[in-house]
């Protein structure tokens, strides 16, 4: 580096007082240039070097991580291309839940089902509230299989028998009240079935904006993997029913990945298919920052430990000759498959 204080002297030795303007002008540039180059080089390191420490040091494990190994790319690939060759043996074979049908046809009757905002698994409806709030003029819609959580919402009317836990007998206990409950302007908390909610929505081909699956629903064993949504007959009509951007929440990381990597698959099967013009395409799975506000009482839960949580987005892409179609999400994947 040349050094500033030597440049100053050699300016004040100088007898060539006619070149000495430029030259010293020219040199002083240059070193102020060197100097900053320098220091610029020398934060780029370390912002590198902090940015590579972020990314590489794990979360610290809680009692809440999950330490399952990944699924197999081959395993993973049969597995899903299975699930989506069976949909219509899976819809034939598995009527929708009476009580299901019956808190469809009853939301259809309260609400116009257009610009659609989707919680599947919302437990006590907190993240829904939040979805209402950031979406005011939608239409969000809560769905859980647990009439014992859904009546831990302050605006649900609990029932004789709070102890029992109602998941999926389709029973209603001759209470219609336990089916669909508005708790906020534009907010509606649902006791139904998921895939078979979603089956309902495709064939009435309801306007889903964006679907949320918030609960983490890992099923962290190998053996359990056909249970994950991603590996469940029922994906397909997930990704149909996603609107513009499907959100999905967890603890654990790998089974966001595997979910990324099952919508590729589902995608590339499609396009040999009637229904190439439609496919979620996964963004990369990111960490929420321990900032980031809770929207649901499992992140609330986690955050208190220190558990880390990460967020996969899909977003739709269509085709030129489509973009004009506002009703492409929702049309029956049924129809398209046959």
């Amino acid at each position: 580096m040349i050094d500033r204080n030597r440049i100053l002297a050699i300016m004040r030795c100088c007898t060539f007082s006619l070149l000495l303007p430029s030259t010293t002008r020219a040199l002083l540039q240059r070193a102020d240039t060197f100097s900053s180059y320098h220091r610029l080089a020398r934060v780029a390191t370390a912002r590198r070097t902090l940015v590579t420490a972020h990314a590489t040091t794990p979360p610290t494990p809680t009692r809440y991580t999950i330490d399952c190994p990944p699924t197999s790319p081959d395993t993973l690939q049969k597995t899903v291309t299975k699930s989506w060759q069976n949909l219509d043996r899976y819809t034939a074979s598995k009527p929708v839940a009476g009580h299901t049908q019956a808190a469809f046809d009853q939301l259809l009757h309260n609400v116009a089902l257009e610009n659609v905002i989707l919680d599947s698994g919302c437990g006590t409806g907190r993240s829904s509230i939040v979805l209402g709030e950031l979406h005011p003029n939608s239409v969000v819609i809560g769905i859980d299989r647990s009439v014992h959580r859904l009546r831990k919402n302050p605006h649900v009317p609990r029932g004789s028998d709070e102890s029992k836990d109602v998941e999926d007998d389709g029973a209603d206990n001759g209470d219609s009240n336990l089916l669909v409950q508005q708790v906020a302007a534009n907010v509606w908390l649902v006791r139904a079935e998921l895939a078979d909610f979603w089956r309902c929505l495709a064939r009435n081909e309801c306007h889903v904006q964006q679907h949320y699956l918030l609960y983490p629903n890992p099923y962290p064993k190998l053996s359990r993997l056909k249970l994950r949504w991603y590996a469940h007959p029922a994906f397909s009509l997930l990704l149909q029913t996603a609107g513009e951007a499907l959100t999905v929440r967890s603890n654990w990381k790998h089974y966001l990945e595997e979910f990324a990597v099952a919508a590729t698959i589902v995608a590339d099967l499609n396009k040999n298919g009637d229904n190439g013009h439609q496919c979620l395409v996964p963004g990369a799975v990111l960490q929420r920052s321990p900032q980031d506000t809770s929207w649901t009482n499992f992140e609330e839960k986690y955050k208190i430990v220190g558990e880390a949580t990460y967020e996969l987005v899909l977003n739709r892409h269509i085709s030129g000759n489509e973009v004009g179609n506002s009703n492409n999400s929702t049309e029956s994947i049924i129809a398209t498959k046959s």
